[in-house]
């Protein structure tokens, strides 16, 4: 994680860890998120959360819409790691830029992983890089734009 100060608001970049495959580091996963949100509360200042996620906020970040009933034992995909993500963007007040100011080009929903190469050619993916911010902060983002099909 790394937190840089800036003159009107504070940035937070992460890289969250994956729960991992089968799940076997949700218990590691977990704690970071909560220490990451306690780090995230005593920054008084508007805050710009950025980075690699490792989560989806809904089924919209699903390219199936999670359709798939083992979809929620996949890594990112858990009722858990939903619950740990929103909580952080309910109880910091924070918006999903994404989704207040679009991701790309019309008709790319803006994933940011995806398993293998025939689903990146697909557009069979997720969205776990995300871009949220505090209310002040909103009237100043210009744009975001998701690169997904470099």
């Amino acid at each position: 994680m790394i937190t840089m100060e800036f003159d009107d608001f504070t940035l937070i970049n992460t890289y969250c860890p994956s729960s991992g495959e089968r799940l076997k580091f949700m218990g590691k996963r977990v704690t970071f998120m909560r220490h990451l949100k306690e780090h995230m509360a005593c920054i008084k200042r508007p805050k710009l959360w950025i980075g690699d996620i490792n989560a989806t906020t809904s089924t919209a970040d699903v390219w199936d819409g999670q359709v798939n009933p083992l979809r929620s034992t996949f890594p990112a995909c858990t009722e858990l790691e939903r619950e740990e993500l929103n909580g952080i963007i309910r109880d910091l007040t924070l918006t999903d830029l994404a989704k207040s100011h679009g991701v790309g080009p019309p008709g790319d929903p803006g994933f940011t992983y995806f398993a293998n190469e025939a689903d990146f050619r697909m557009n069979r993916g997720i969205r776990v890089d995300m871009a949220l911010a505090c209310r002040a902060l909103l009237g100043k983002v210009r744009g975001m734009q998701v690169c997904s099909r470099l």
